[in-house]
């Protein structure tokens, strides 16, 4: 480490993980020297142990908690449950971003504040990657409202009412891929319903969903996105939403198209599907019929048919991928999936 330390002028990349990362504190605040890095580029700094996050009788000196470090080619920062300064010179004209502090609720005295973290992101105007897992206090100072025209991947995992507050004061024309994951119950729906008006309905391509409460899908902001052409559904119950991603009786006509190139069908989520995961729902076993008939409308012939196209107007299923729900589907099930979708992932058979 000091004699790392001796050559910050050189780097272009820091990557440091540790599950208890104040046990190096000391040699960390070497390494950083004059906190001048003139060729630095990517920062990751990542603390595995919650518990140990800022137990050290030394302060923190190093680059994110710096409001005085030079780092004009910094495009990267991650840090990962350590200490960062709102204000740092490290944490302005990022791509990419990702700010994680999973301590427990009732330790949150030192959070950053809604307002300082908007003024962060308005510090980075042309970010294309931002991850999220942070909760906040409230604002402080009146929020400002923040377009990011470049936002392409936003991932919002941990959450409280604060969350929904910062989220509400953003909008992201540009946005292609959406993950929400929520630790704390949140009616989430209204609020991404809102996102997606305020942006302009983007073409948000990819959708992830970990609900705190694992019935608490957000079916309206879904039904607000046609063009998501990847789902993922983790720790939740997936029925209901298997239902709803297949077309019902006497409904499979599609109409006009609302948006270009995306089958308009009443009634149906994400009509332009295209892969699916399915990960850590023990309930799957009660929703085995719905997930049978949700291929069979997306893909009703075999692979090697020499039919064509599903009657239903919908686009073909290319990747379904089913792991850790607490079972392993039959062989009959498997053979009957693997017949129809050319990208099957699901977990081995238990003897």
């Amino acid at each position: 480490m000091f004699h790392l330390g001796s050559q910050v002028h050189r780097w272009r990349r820091f990557v440091y993980r540790a599950e208890r990362l104040f046990m190096f504190l000391g040699a960390l605040n070497v390494t950083f020297g004059n906190g001048n890095a003139p060729l630095l580029e990517e920062f990751v700094v990542d603390c595995g142990d919650v518990g140990h996050r800022h137990v050290s009788p030394d302060p923190w000196c190093y680059f994110p908690t710096s409001t005085t470090c030079k780092v004009p080619q910094i495009r990267t920062v991650d840090v990962r449950n350590v200490p960062f300064t709102w204000n740092s010179p490290m944490l302005r004209g990022l791509r990419n971003l990702s700010l994680a502090d999973q301590t427990h609720p009732v330790a949150g005295s030192g959070r950053l504040s809604v307002d300082r973290l908007l003024k962060i992101l308005s510090n980075n105007p042309d970010v294309e990657t931002l991850n999220l897992e942070i909760r906040c206090s409230p604002a402080v100072l009146p929020p400002r409202d923040l377009v990011l025209h470049k936002l392409k991947s936003l991932t919002i995992a941990g959450g409280d009412a604060n969350t929904l507050e910062y989220l509400g004061h953003l909008t992201l024309p540009a946005l292609e891929s959406l993950s929400v994951r929520l630790s704390v119950p949140e009616p989430i729906d209204d609020a991404l319903q809102a996102l997606v008006s305020r942006s302009g309905h983007p073409q948000i391509k990819r959708f992830v969903c970990h609900p705190a409460y694992a019935d608490e899908f957000p079916c309206q902001a879904v039904a607000a996105i046609p063009t998501i052409t990847h789902l993922e559904m983790l720790e939740m119950m997936p029925r209901d939403v298997l239902v709803q991603l297949t077309p019902r009786p006497h409904s499979d006509s599609p109409g006009p198209a609302d948006t270009e190139g995306v089958p308009n069908l009443p009634g149906v989520l994400c009509p332009v599907l295209e892969s699916v995961a399915i990960r850590g729902c023990p309930s799957l076993a009660q929703a085995l019929p719905e997930l049978v008939q949700f291929i069979l409308h997306r893909n009703p012939h075999e692979l090697n048919s020499a039919s064509a196209k599903s009657t239903s107007g919908l686009p073909p299923l290319k990747s379904i991928v089913i792991t850790d729900c607490g079972m392993s589907l039959e062989e009959d099930v498997r053979e009957w999936i693997t017949a129809r979708v050319p990208h099957v992932v699901l977990d081995p058979l238990v003897p």
